[in-house]
């Protein structure tokens, strides 16, 4: 879910129809925001970390709301899989067993 929620980020961020990309602040700052909430949160789900994963989730969840008037829409599928991965990765976790921390 992780992985898909940084290609949708990565591809909606990347689909702004925006005609001076360098010139719109507003939308230059969602998409680098979205997509680097994604990456964090990706790297937070493969690594394990819950807070940082939820935090990530959150983020995203908060720059789609931020923009929702105008490209908000797009990172919301990414926001969505995020919020399933911290979701999923809390409900399920790793066992204590197969963790690399000392007992």
């Amino acid at each position: 879910m992780s992985t898909l929620a940084t290609a949708a980020a990565i591809g909606a961020a990347a689909a702004i129809p925006s005609p001076r990309p360098f010139l719109d602040v507003f939308a230059a700052l969602t998409a680098a925001g979205a997509a680097a909430a994604a990456i964090v949160g990706s790297g937070a789900a493969w690594t394990d970390s819950g807070r940082l994963l939820w935090g990530a989730a959150l983020a995203m969840t908060g720059v789609a709301l931020a923009a929702v008037v105008t490209v908000g829409f797009a990172f919301a599928p990414a926001a969505a899989c995020l919020l399933s991965a911290a979701l999923v990765s809390g409900a399920v976790g790793v066992p204590r067993a197969a963790r690399d921390e000392p007992t």
